[in-house]
């Protein structure tokens, strides 16, 4: 947020009958709901690499062709995850509070991560059925 931004949010809230220093902590952080988002994420995350290494001892095939790669090695995958989840909260550190888009992106990202959790779960049955 640029100078201007802080000062203009800090005027409102004085307008408002806020302090300044309350003013500048709420424009700085992050909101509760992403703040909920975003470790969902990472669980679904971490999730995602178990349950496929769990898939992958079954006997199973790797169906992420970006992962596929580097699956097998003890430590990639998780590397990975969780390197993309510190870069998702470096933007989201990033964002205005009132950034819908942010907000979307987030929900999105949890809804196509929980379905891939839900997909990893029906191979597991399914698999445990064979067995």
């Amino acid at each position: 947020m640029t100078r201007a931004g802080v000062e203009a949010q800090l005027d409102e809230a004085s307008n408002a009958g806020e302090s300044a220093p309350s003013a500048a902590w709420n424009a700085r952080t992050i909101p509760l709901r992403r703040w909920y988002l975003a470790a969902t994420l990472v669980v679904l995350n971490l999730l995602d690499v178990a349950f496929t290494k769990w898939i992958l001892a079954l006997g199973g095939e790797e169906g992420n062709p970006l992962m596929r790669p580097i699956i097998e090695h003890p430590a990639a995958p998780l590397v990975l995850k969780v390197g993309l989840c510190l870069a998702i909260g470096v933007l989201l550190l990033a964002c205005p509070r009132k950034a819908p888009l942010a907000d979307a992106a987030m929900i999105a990202a949890v809804v196509v991560y929980t379905v891939v959790i839900g997909w990893n779960l029906s191979v597991l049955v399914q698999a445990s059925a064979v067995a």
